[in-house]
């Protein structure tokens, strides 16, 4: 596997990912609109790196095949970097992808980038991915209020993996 930069033609396969209107609530927190195309993720993506300075980044088979997609914030006051919209084709689930490519992601943020540590916030009741993050050595860093949407409260916590 390999990290390369988001492209905007890999927005069909990252639309294709997502599965059900709860599961795009708990990718995007709702900051991206449900049912969206390639063209306009790429466009949301633009606006978050020109406005925040968001990284996007596509995790790729050894072939170059699309296998995951992942975006980044560099918070250059306190030297940390922010994992967002963390997803993994869903049809290759299992398979341990998860792992390699947020592996590759903390090398990124720690060797590259010089962060000392790196935060992200997961749904609690997304079991498989609390267990990927907590297989790396992301532990509990606090637990923000609870997420709401559509009459349904999501509980929610920040992890955080330091710098060895």
């Amino acid at each position: 596997m390999r990290l390369r930069p988001y492209f905007p033609s890999d927005g069909g396969f990252v639309a294709d990912w997502i599965g059900s209107e709860e599961d795009h609530i708990k990718w995007s927190a709702g900051r991206i609109i449900y049912g969206f195309t390639g063209e306009q993720l790429s466009a949301r993506l633009s606006e978050a790196q020109h406005a925040w300075g968001d990284m996007s980044f596509t995790a790729v088979t050894d072939d170059g095949h699309p296998v995951g997609f992942f975006s980044m914030n560099i918070n250059y006051e306190d030297n940390s970097a922010f994992l967002m919209r963390i997803i993994v084709d869903g049809s290759r689930r299992g398979q341990g992808l998860g792992t390699q490519m947020l592996t590759l992601a903390a090398k990124y943020a720690f060797e590259v980038a010089g962060c000392d540590l790196i935060r992200l916030i997961v749904f609690d009741e997304n079991i498989g991915a609390v267990k990927c993050y907590e297989k790396l050595g992301f532990v509990t860093d606090y637990k923000p209020e609870d997420f709401v949407w559509n009459g349904h409260s999501y509980s929610r916590t920040r992890l955080v993996l330091h710098k060895n």
